[in-house]
């Protein structure tokens, strides 16, 4: 009997396309226990294993998606180059990604959302499926579509996507005009247990003290945290490996909790606009200060998302880098919570792909 062999490929742009994927697969788990699952991302290893259940081959595979200064700023031209890069030899890599794929013998490729693993999978007969809020041809046309050869670019990533059966554009999505094969789907966010008295206990913060977590992705942003001025009754946690001198200030490496438990026992959230916390922060209730990604094509959907399902204000990046934020967290803290919306994506998602796999 044939092994049901699920392959997915997952953009390395920071870790929103890991968080979207994740509870899907691992909800996939319940209705397919011996399915066997490759993932292919650089994306580390052990992030991906603090999330997802059971057992998982990985295989390190980069995706361009677009080469950035920080987590907030993209580097317009650089990304162009890496572009021009993988296309000049276009056909050749679809071959050469059609023989690595084909050497794995998938049932199914689920990409989130890398373009030449379903070109690859349409030359090898491979059934593929798309999945994720953005695709990388209109975000590389908004940026760089005035580029010399962009267009020539943007149509084979265009023809690319087109190859895949289906494209789940998971809430909140960008406006895709490219993508002519899409299918809308709810939201998608693990919820957290609220372990809030844990977390107070171990750093001696008190039940009137405001927990703050700020927490910017997989890309390295430097903030002058030791510049920062003192922050009244609010206390703040970092995700980061470092630990700080600032008092008020205390790395999530000091806790052993996960990251969606960390998100549930807060009392708001600090980031910029990326997927997964957008949606972890609606579904799990916790309100989000959302600093600006200037020009990001997905801002404006998570905007509005967060409008309707969750608590939401914007924080300049000059108040992040100041620690000027006080003021932002008592304003929203007094906002009305709205109901919690629910990751029903998820299950949406589970119900397409199991049809592929059983």
């Amino acid at each position: 009997m044939a092994i049901t062999h699920l392959v997915v490929d997952v953009s390395d742009h920071g870790y929103g396309h890991a968080a979207m994927t994740l509870p899907i697969l691992n909800e996939l788990r319940h209705s397919l226990p011996k399915l066997k699952l490759t993932i292919r991302t650089s994306v580390p290893a052990a992030w991906l294993a603090e999330r997802l259940w059971g057992q998982w081959d990985y295989l390190n595979h980069s995706d361009v998606g677009m080469t950035m200064v920080d987590s907030l700023h993209v580097r317009q031209y650089e990304s162009y180059l890496a572009y021009s890069s993988l296309h000049e030899s276009w056909n050749e890599r679809v071959s050469d990604a059609d023989v690595h794929l084909s050497s794995l013998e998938p049932t199914l490729l689920l990409s989130n959302v890398p373009y030449l693993s379903i070109a690859a999978a349409n030359k090898a007969g491979v059934p593929a499926i798309a999945m994720s809020s953005l695709n990388w041809a209109d975000v590389f046309y908004h940026y760089c579509g005035h580029l010399p050869g962009a267009k020539g670019i943007w149509q084979q990533m265009i023809d690319a996507y087109a190859a895949a059966d289906i494209f789940l554009q998971l809430t909140p999505a960008m406006a895709m005009p490219s993508i002519g094969n899409g299918k809308e789907l709810g939201a998608v966010g693990l919820l957290g247990k609220d372990r809030r008295t844990e977390l107070r206990q171990r750093f001696g913060w008190g039940e009137d003290d405001i927990v703050a977590f700020l927490t910017l992705g997989g890309i390295h942003t430097e903030l002058p945290v030791a510049q920062w001025p003192r922050f009244g009754n609010v206390r703040l946690v970092i995700e980061s490996k470092s630990k700080y001198s600032h008092p008020d200030i205390r790395s999530s490496a000091e806790l052993e909790l996960p990251f969606i438990d960390l998100v549930r026992s807060c009392d708001l959230l600090i980031s910029k606009p990326g997927y997964g916390i957008v949606t972890e922060a609606a579904c799990n209730g916790i309100p989000i200060l959302l600093v600006s990604r200037p020009g990001w094509p997905e801002e404006a959907c998570f905007r509005q998302w967060l409008g309707q399902n969750g608590r939401m204000l914007t924080l300049t990046e000059q108040k992040l880098r100041t620690g000027d934020f006080v003021a932002e967290i008592h304003a929203i803290r007094s906002m009305p919570s709205p109901s919690s919306p629910p990751p029903s994506g998820i299950s949406e998602a589970v119900a397409i792909l199991s049809q592929y796999l059983q």
